[in-house]
């Protein structure tokens, strides 16, 4: 995976990011497909959703897709989260993504974060923020190869640069290769940012297991 000529940094013990990690199942994927990370709970209705559009755009190409979730639906009540605040156009596509961090609910209700300059901003609670649950046709393979080669060339001998999903995303939306449809979810996500979390998620989980919405046991 890495250019003919590139010398790894000894130093370097990471792996190379997430977009690195959805490049190496080239070989093995030729429909379009949808990206989640493992320890994150997205929804049913989300995998749904998305699962349709795929269906929809099969043999196009530069037709992404994103999940997007309402910023207050992925808060965590044990701390500070960073999420990648989204903007779109007036017909639903993604227009970017701008990494945000230290977002909290403050006790007045408003949610807050600081922007990717370090600036503390307001975020709108029904804003769309991505939690990392992509859609992708199969070109995302040979475009985003010749984009992480490009990384590689300028940042490839810092030992903690990575490439990430969303850099991908903004490089194709930038040069004008691809669209990507923003889709709205109702679900709210959960998962373990901090160690308190996991009494909440443990009592989410098992209240969905009650309701009929999971079987128990799961597998």
């Amino acid at each position: 995976m890495l250019p003919a000529g590139f010398t790894l940094n000894p130093e370097r013990v990471k792996p190379w990011g997430t977009g690195n990690a959805v490049l190496v199942a080239k070989d093995h994927v030729n429909t379009p497909f949808a990206v989640i990370n493992a320890d994150d709970y997205y929804g049913h209705n989300s995998f749904n959703i998305i699962a349709g559009y795929l269906n929809s755009v099969s043999g196009k190409k530069g037709a992404l897709s994103m999940v997007g979730f309402k910023a207050g639906n992925t808060l965590s009540e044990s701390g500070t989260v960073s999420r990648g605040v989204c903007t779109t156009d007036n017909q639903g596509y993604l227009v970017g993504v701008e990494e945000h961090h230290k977002i909290k609910r403050e006790p007045d209700g408003n949610i807050i974060g600081e922007n990717g300059s370090g600036v503390l901003v307001n975020i709108p609670e029904n804003c769309f923020v991505s939690m990392n649950m992509w859609g992708f046709t199969p070109d995302i393979f040979e475009e985003g190869n010749s984009l992480f080669y490009e990384f590689i060339s300028k940042k490839g001998n810092e030992i903690g640069s990575e490439f990430y999903i969303p850099y991908v995303v903004n490089r194709l939306l930038e040069n004008g290769y691809a669209k990507c449809r923003v889709l709205e979810t109702p679900d709210s996500w959960f998962g373990v940012t901090y160690k308190e979390d996991r009494e909440s998620v443990s009592k989410t989980i098992l209240g969905l297991v009650s309701n009929g919405t999971y079987p128990s046991p799961l597998f």
